[in-house]
């Protein structure tokens, strides 16, 4: 079986993410093609696909390809109407997407494209149905025009990828629940802006690149309004802990969990949760040694805006990154994972600023984990920084974010 991710607009976080949860759902894969636009993949096995999909943060739709051809030309419209899900009564509505792997799409393509869906409109009107092709000023159709104009449910939202030597039909399964994460990003009792919010999406990402099984405990030590936590217990994780050093900050994350525990009618209910004040330099007193499974977390980046001295914001956040991590050795399985966000300083000249702590934090113990298979190095579109880590940012943002994977050193 052949499935489509059609990606966000960090790729090589998608990616990577999709790859991983297939690893923690013990499904076994094979690449076929991707680009910045989509991931195609051969499925071994059956996967629970609404469970499965609904934790991903980086894509946008779920597709099934149904069929493949050697060129555009060769698409067939009585293949493409058996995609359809048409109910009786029911005004027919579909779109048309063109999604690159290998190649651009020319004019030649586009034309063909409304070509075809000129021919499925005549084609369902003989049928005596009231037809409507969508269309959207964007190229494709966002997950946002398909929910409004109920394509999955009355009509088709058909896919269509153009690799080098060869085309792929399908549908879309699902689409990325928008007004959810709309929900539960903006309408919160309390956001914190002033000290930096991790968005759900990306708190998802972290939470799946770090593979953790259903009874694993997970901890966020800088929980801030408590969006990790969030995430990881709607995604089902049932021993979750967090801390900050700043008593506001828990009582922020209470309140934001406990509204999270309201939405009964939106939500699963969340529990086995546990928060508590505590400075990350005194984590072990408060956790014991060797009994967390998985550090989820986005430290203090720095302050958002009017760094005085860049220089000086950054020898302070090495060395609250180096305490602790010192600390997170007590208190983490010798298996355990570290999934973990460090600030990157962009200057007026465009210039990024890291933190200079990798080979203070290889002295610790501790391994810069991030492997993946050899064949998404063979596109430029995996963005792998020289530090083995993603950057995740927006054009606008002065302080990036540095996404790394550690594990201790073997015999550490």
């Amino acid at each position: 079986m052949k499935y489509c991710f059609i990606i966000g607009h960090n790729p090589t976080l998608s990616i990577i993410e999709i790859l991983n949860v297939f690893l923690l759902f013990k499904v076994n894969i094979q690449i076929i093609s991707f680009s910045n636009e989509a991931l195609l993949l051969e499925v071994e096995n059956e996967f629970p696909i609404k469970i499965f999909f609904s934790r991903l943060g980086g894509s946008i739709k779920i597709g099934k390809i149904e069929k493949d051809y050697i060129n555009i030309d060769k698409l067939n419209i009585n293949e493409i109407l058996k995609l359809f899900n048409i109910q009786e009564n029911k005004k027919v509505c579909f779109g048309l997407n063109l999604y690159n792997l290998n190649t651009a799409s020319s004019l030649k393509m586009q034309v063909g494209l409304k070509n075809i869906a000129i021919k499925i409109k005549r084609k369902l009107q003989k049928q005596g149905l009231k037809v409507r092709w969508v269309i959207s000023q964007e190229k494709n159709l966002s997950s946002v025009v398909i929910k409004k104009n109920n394509l999955i449910e009355y009509g088709a939202d058909i896919l269509i990828l153009m690799d080098k030597n060869m085309v792929y039909l399908g549908k879309t399964l699902m689409i990325q629940e928008f007004e959810k994460y709309n929900e539960r990003d903006f309408n919160r009792p309390i956001r914190d802006i002033q000290k930096g919010m991790i968005p759900p999406k990306l708190a998802q990402i972290m939470l799946n690149l770090g593979q953790i099984k259903k009874d694993q405990t997970i901890l966020d030590p800088f929980c801030g309004s408590g969006t990790i936590l969030q995430e990881a217990l709607l995604m089902g994780y049932k021993n979750v802990l967090g801390s900050d050093i700043d008593f506001n900050s828990i009582k922020i994350t209470k309140k934001n969990l406990g509204w999270l525990q309201e939405k009964n009618t939106h939500y699963l209910k969340v529990k086995n949760f546990n928060l508590f004040q505590c400075d990350v330099i005194k984590l072990s007193q408060k956790i014991p040694f060797n009994s967390i499974d998985t550090i989820i977390s986005e430290p203090y980046l720095g302050p958002t805006k009017n760094i005085i001295s860049i220089n000086k914001t950054i020898q302070e956040l090495s060395r609250l990154y180096l305490e602790s991590f010192r600390e997170f050795k007590k208190i983490l399985k010798k298996q355990g994972v570290i999934v973990i966000i460090f600030p990157v300083f962009k200057t007026l000249k465009n210039e990024l600023l890291f933190l200079p702590i990798l080979d203070e934090i290889k002295k610790q113990g501790w391994k810069n984990n991030l492997d993946l298979p050899k064949e998404l190095f063979e596109k430029d579109i995996i963005k792998i920084t020289h530090r083995n880590s993603i950057i995740y940012s927006r054009p606008e943002q002065r302080i990036l974010r540095e996404i790394f994977i550690f594990k201790r050193s073997i015999g550490l």
